[in-house]
C-alpha cells in the first residue's frame, strides 16, 4: 500500500501513514512505557526488518506507545529506506521536499522520490514531477511528464488533472492538445474528483476537447457542487439563479447558495440572505434574512447595511439571539479551519 508505514495499533491491518504536517511542535523524546504487543515490532526493527522499522516510524510519528518522536520517527524511515524500503524511500523523500523534521533539501528529496518512484509509489511520481516540471532544463521536464503520465495511467487523480491541464493548456511549451487534456480530466471526474467533475463542466461548457454541451454542464458541476467543490456551487447557483444555460431555477438555486454560504463565501451569504428577505425560492424567513447579512457583513461591502435595514423589522430579542448564532457560526468555522490546519499534513490532498 503507498505510505504505508506499518501499523497504527498492533495487530490492526496495515494503514496510510499521516503524510508529514508542516510547523509542528517538536514533541518529547522521552518514551512512554511501550506495550507488550509493540516490543516485537522494536526487536525486529533492531534486528534490521525493513517493514518493521516503516511500521516503528509510524509509531514514533503517531505516538502510539511512545511520546511523538520526529527524530525518531526520522531515524527509523531512514533505516528502512536505506534497504529499499519503497514507502519508506517516498516518505523520506517528502520530508526533504517539505523540510519536515530534516532541512529542505531538493536534491536529496529527488534522489528518495526517484527510488520509490522506480517502485512503483504513484504518489512518489506525482510528487517528483512536481519537483522536476519547475526546472528549466528540457529533460528534466520530459522526465516530469513521464512520472505523471506513468502515476496518471495507473489511476493516480492528481496526475490525471494534472497532466489534462498541461495539455488541455499547451503548459511549458507543450503541444496544446484538448481531446487528450480531456480524456484525463475525464478519468479523474469519473474516480469522482470534486475538482476534476469542476474542470469536466468548464471543458463541456466551453467546447475545450469535446463538444458543448450543456446537460453535461449542469451534471458535472452538480456532482463537483455535491462534492463539496465551492466554485461548482457558486456557479450553478449563479445560473439556475439567473436562467443562464439552464432553465430558471430558484429552489435549487437557493440549495446550491446556501452551500456556498455555509463554506463562508461573503457573495453567497449575502445573496441568500436577499433569498430569504423577499421569499424567492424558498419559504420567507427575515431572521436568517439578518442572520446571513451580519454574517457577511465584515467581508461584504452591502451586507451590513440590508443587516440594518432588515433588523427594522425584527424585535430586539430575535436579533440578539441572531447575533449570537452569527458568533456561533463564525466561531465554528474558524474552528473548523484550525482542525484542519492542524490535522491535514498534505496541501495537496495526497491522502485521497
Amino acid at each position: 500500500m503507498i505510505f504505508s508505514l506499518g501499523c497504527s495499533t498492533p495487530g490492526e491491518p496495515t494503514r496510510s501513514i499521516d503524510p508529514l504536517p508542516e510547523n509542528e511542535p517538536e514533541a518529547s523524546a522521552e518514551l512512554f512505557t511501550a506495550p507488550e504487543a509493540i516490543q516485537p515490532i522494536i526487536e525486529k526493527a533492531e534486528a534490521g526488518n525493513a517493514d518493521s522499522q516503516t511500521t516503528l516510524a509510524s509509531l514514533y510519528y503517531d505516538g502510539i506507545g511512545f511520546e511523538r518522536d520526529n527524530e525518531k520517527f526520522i531515524y527509523w524511515t531512514r533505516k528502512a529506506a536505506e534497504q529499499n524500503q519503497p514507502a519508506a524511500q517516498y516518505v523520506l523523500g517528502l520530508a526533504y521536499k517539505r523540510g519536515f523534521a530534516v532541512e529542505q533539501d531538493e536534491p536529496q528529496a529527488r534522489e528518495w522520490l526517484r527510488k520509490a518512484a522506480e517502485q512503483g509509489e504513484l504518489k512518489a511520481m506525482e510528487h517528483l514531477a512536481e519537483l522536476l516540471v519547475k526546472s528549466s532544463d528540457e529533460k528534466e521536464f520530459e522526465e516530469s511528464m513521464k512520472w505523471r503520465r506513468k502515476a496518471a495511467e495507473q489511476g493516480l487523480i492528481q496526475s490525471q488533472i494534472e497532466l489534462g491541464l498541461v495539455y488541455m493548456h499547451g503548459i511549458s511549451d507543450t503541444e496544446q492538445d484538448q481531446p487528450q487534456g480531456y480524456e484525463w480530466i475525464r478519468k479523474a471526474a469519473e474516480q469522482g474528483d470534486a475538482r476534476a467533475q469542476h474542470l469536466l463542466s468548464v471543458c463541456f461548457m466551453n467546447g475545450e476537447g469535446v463538444e458543448k454541451n450543456i446537460e453535461k454542464v449542469k451534471e458535472w458541476t452538480a456532482k463537483a457542487a455535491d462534492g463539496g467543490f465551492l466554485q461548482a456551487q457558486i456557479n450553478l447557483y449563479a445560473m439556475l439563479a439567473k436562467g443562464d444555460h439552464f432553465e430558471k431555477d430558484e429552489v435549487l438555486a437557493v440549495k446550491y447558495m446556501e452551500m456556498a454560504a455555509r463554506q463562508n463565501h461573503a457573495q453567497a451569504q449575502y445573496d441568500i440572505a436577499g433569498y430569504y428577505y423577499t421569499g424567492s425560492g424558498v419559504e420567507k424567513d427575515l431572521s436568517k434574512a439578518f442572520f446571513w447579512c451580519s454574517v457577511a457583513s465584515d467581508r461584504h461591502k452591502g451586507a451590513k447595511e440590508r443587516a440594518a435595514l432588515i433588523g427594522v423589522d425584527l424585535s430586539p430579542k430575535v436579533i440578539l439571539e441572531q447575533l449570537e448564532k452569527v458568533d456561533d457560526f463564525k466561531n465554528q468555522f474558524t474552528r473548523q479551519q484550525i482542525k484542519l490546519s492542524e490535522e491535514s499534513s498534505d496541501p495537496l490532498n495526497l491522502k485521497k
